[in-house]
């Protein structure tokens, strides 16, 4: 079952005014650890998705950024598929250089970097970003 691993937000509002700063993603990176080297998984990367569970936002950090993060959703249904990094094996992990794709988060956006593996392994993962002040 796929699983929100976790959400970063474009915050509506930003320093008590409303936000008009974007952002835009620099990279990501992924990995996987499993007990069997015949293990499959991948991360998905999926704009403006809806999550299940009970999201809670929390500021990266409230004085400099514009981002917010939620580690508590659960499921990921909709939203637009920007990628998906297949891994496979006991032990894998892939790095992607986003600049020259030109992704954009506006205010009140979102990405999920959404996880799934065949037997259960441990996924991780993150993503790279500047607000663009």
């Amino acid at each position: 079952t796929e699983t929100a691993i976790f959400t970063n937000r474009n915050k509506a509002t930003y320093a008590s005014k409303t936000n008009f700063i974007d952002i835009l993603l620099g990279g990501t990176f992924a990995s996987i650890e499993a007990s069997a080297a015949n293990n499959l998984g991948s991360v998905r990367l999926v704009k403006n998705a809806t999550l299940g569970g009970s999201p809670s936002y929390a500021d990266i950090n409230a004085t400099d950024s514009v981002v917010e993060i939620d580690v508590a959703g659960t499921t990921v249904t909709g939203g637009t598929e920007l990628l998906t990094n297949p891994l496979a094996g006991k032990n894998d992990s892939k790095i992607m250089d986003l600049v020259n794709l030109t992704i954009i988060l506006a205010p009140n956006d979102t990405l999920t970097i959404a996880g799934t593996s065949a037997n259960s392994a441990t996924i991780n993962a993150g993503i790279l970003w500047k607000d663009l002040f």
